[in-house]
């Protein structure tokens, strides 16, 4: 008498739970290429279907020494999914939390949160974010300091002159790279701070000859504990009425994202 060849019914039943769970992973996947923003999703269910058909169907399967082909041709084919579908999901961790630091008070007040969008008074606080500490030493009128290897001069013509003074302040040894604010005839700064006064009138960096350094602005390309990182900015003198200046920093600078927003009082500023 002839065997019967099993059912349809009983094939499926015959399909192992690894198997399964490994097909259904790769189909959704496959779905989700259709779907621009669930393409994060596609590679974490291709890698749940690789390890179900591997640990529920292919392992089981040599085990008991049955059939492993199904099983196995799932696993390739999440494996693919894997390889070529879709992209790793993201994590980027939240921007550190802004820090207004009192100058006054002897280290004796505690920092206080500063909104991003808040301008904090440079005569009166300096900034932290993440490690990175930054404050505005002092902001002058007057001619600019220049050196060479050899020789010093001053500028012929009055500027202001914003100085800066950072550190860091984490409790872990570590080196953070730093590229400068300040801009140089040959090479702008990819982090270019942004001047302003309170008539919205916005100011760009002075520059020297390439031979001629800023007294007071640091050799310095990263910023270690110990250790400031001093910048120096130029700019133009500005107009006799103004009430402040508002100075933006970007802290990309430090690798760190946002911004550092000061505003500077007239009265901090020396010579106006």
């Amino acid at each position: 008498m002839a065997e019967c060849s099993p059912s349809l019914p009983d094939r499926l039943r015959a399909v192992d739970f690894g198997s399964a769970l490994a097909f259904l992973c790769f189909s959704v996947a496959l779905l989700f290429t259709s779907f621009y923003s669930l393409g994060p999703y596609i590679k974490p269910l291709a890698g749940l279907g690789l390890l179900s058909g591997l640990l529920g169907g292919v392992v089981p399967a040599l085990w008991r020494k049955k059939n492993a082909i199904l099983p196995l041709f799932m696993v390739i084919l999440c494996l693919l999914g894997l390889l070529f579908l879709g992209s790793w999901p993201s994590f980027s961790p939240p921007s550190p939390t802004l820090l207004r630091i009192p100058l006054k008070q002897n280290g004796m007040a505690a920092y206080q949160p500063v909104g991003e969008e808040d301008w904090v008074d440079a005569s009166a606080n300096a900034l932290k974010r993440g490690d990175v500490r930054v404050e505005i030493v002092s902001a002058q009128i007057g001619p600019v300091e220049l050196k060479t290897k050899s020789s010093t001069r001053r500028s012929a013509e009055r500027f202001l002159t914003i100085r800066l003074r950072v550190s860091y302040e984490g409790i872990v040894f570590q080196q953070t790279p730093y590229e400068p604010w300040a801009d140089l005839v040959d090479s702008p700064s990819k982090h270019s701070p942004t001047l302003t006064d309170d008539q919205g009138r916005t100011y760009a960096q002075k520059t020297f000859a390439p031979n001629w350094k800023v007294v007071g602005r640091a050799d310095s390309d990263a910023l270690n504990p110990g250790h400031q990182v001093k910048e120096v900015l130029v700019y133009p003198v500005p107009s006799g009425n103004v009430g402040y200046l508002r100075l933006m920093l970007p802290a990309s600078a430090f690798g760190l994202a946002g911004v550092f927003r000061f505003q500077i009082p007239r009265s901090m500023i020396a010579g106006l």
